[in-house]
């Protein structure tokens, strides 16, 4: 199973990376990085942070959900704790 993950944070990038070990993980910091690799190999999921700098999570969201790449399956990782936002 390929697993794209879009983490602009080091140490939580590694903690994936560790929980994920036994999956085909590639790391990305940029969402543009992101973009430009999905249509050279699609992921079976996502993982998205939400708090990104300059294009955050709902912008890549957005961008999937209106491309040929809609039924890709994103999980949203976030650190905020409210109920409005997690929900």
């Amino acid at each position: 199973m390929k697993i794209y993950i879009l983490e602009d944070d080091q140490d939580q990038s590694d903690l994936y990376k560790l929980w994920l070990d036994d999956y085909d993980c590639t790391v990305f910091d940029k969402a543009r990085d992101l973009i430009k690799q999905i249509p050279f190999a699609v992921p079976d999921v996502l993982l998205i942070d939400w708090n990104l700098p300059k294009v955050d999570g709902l912008d890549v969201l957005h961008w999937l959900k209106g491309s040929r790449y809609e039924n890709i399956p994103v999980i949203f990782l976030t650190s905020r704790n409210d109920e409005d936002d997690i929900v």
